[in-house]
């Protein structure tokens, strides 16, 4: 294992391996940062604010190196007092055994760009949309059984939406839209005549927002036997979703949604398994309480 996971480390971090310590706990300083920009371009780009109220690109990057549950040898002796090499003592034989100073059964090193690249934006007629992209790599190294397991997920969304404001108008549906044509009236004839109340006139609108999103998310396992330099395939599936809904505000506190999901998994690697695909609809009520 000291010399197992600096190698890892070596191999997947691009780093010399010459230079790399000799420890299953890298310091600070070996370690690379994380990131999360945000750019906003119609901050850059103001010829841009005649079609959009906003529009947002984002990058992120998380890396992390984890070290599975591990113990610390009480017969290890190092080879001097600041060195991480050494070794312990054959129960059976009592001869010398390389090792390092902890008994680690397995490291993980994950890298996820989440997301490698996002757009989001408002266009000034209401409408809405992203496109997002994502990476994730996951490397796990058995100890024991020296191999290393390889999962890459790459996935891509898009999205579009609109809001409809006032849609009890459009379809002339509810009370506030068969009082559309006297608020007007009314309002003037308070502000008028000081006798009218202002604050009893309706002042809720009923919106209709629409969303549909479509993803396609590949998923891929590669395991690695150090000792035989030998690869393959353990696991790959291939994902497809579509998901619309509708959500029509019946009241401040009452929501009416609609909705469709449909997700379609192929198969990448595995005989036995078969393409299967999900379907749900229906129409939910939502009361909420805190408004």
């Amino acid at each position: 294992a000291d010399v197992l996971i600096p190698s890892f480390l070596a191999a997947y971090t691009g780093r010399d391996a010459q230079k790399i310590g000799l420890t299953a706990f890298p310091d600070l300083l070996s370690l690379l940062p994380n990131w999360d920009i945000s750019y906003n371009v119609l901050q850059m780009l103001p010829v841009l604010r005649a079609n959009f109220k906003s529009l947002l690109l984002t990058h992120k990057y998380v890396s992390q190196y984890r070290v599975g549950a591990f113990s610390s040898f009480l017969s290890w002796v190092p080879l001097d007092e600041t060195s991480d090499l050494g070794y312990v003592r054959d129960v059976l034989t009592g001869s010398p055994v390389p090792s390092s100073p902890y008994d680690i059964s397995a490291v993980n090193l994950i890298e996820t760009f989440s997301p490698l690249i996002e757009a989001r934006g408002v266009l000034d007629n209401n409408m809405t949309f992203n496109f997002r992209i994502n990476h994730t790599r996951s490397l796990n190294l058995n100890i024991a059984s020296y191999q290393v397991v390889e999962t890459n997920d790459n996935d891509l969304v898009f999205g579009l939406g609109y809001r409809l404001p006032d849609f009890n108008r459009i379809v002339g549906f509810g009370s506030n839209s068969v009082k559309a044509g006297r608020r007007q009236t009314r309002v003037n004839r308070a502000q008028a005549t000081h006798t009218e109340n202002a604050d009893n006139l309706p002042e809720f609108n009923n919106d209709l927002n629409i969303r549909v999103d479509v993803s396609h998310k590949i998923t891929q396992a590669l395991i690695r036997k150090i000792e035989n330099r030998f690869t393959q395939a353990t696991s790959g599936l291939k994902t497809t979703a579509i998901r619309f809904s509708a959500d029509y505000a019946l009241s401040r506190s009452l929501t009416l949604r609609a909705f469709f999901d449909k997700t379609i998994h192929v198969p990448l690697v595995s005989s036995s398994a078969y393409p299967t695909a999900n379907t749900s609809a229906g129409m939910s009520l939502r009361l909420n309480l805190n408004r």
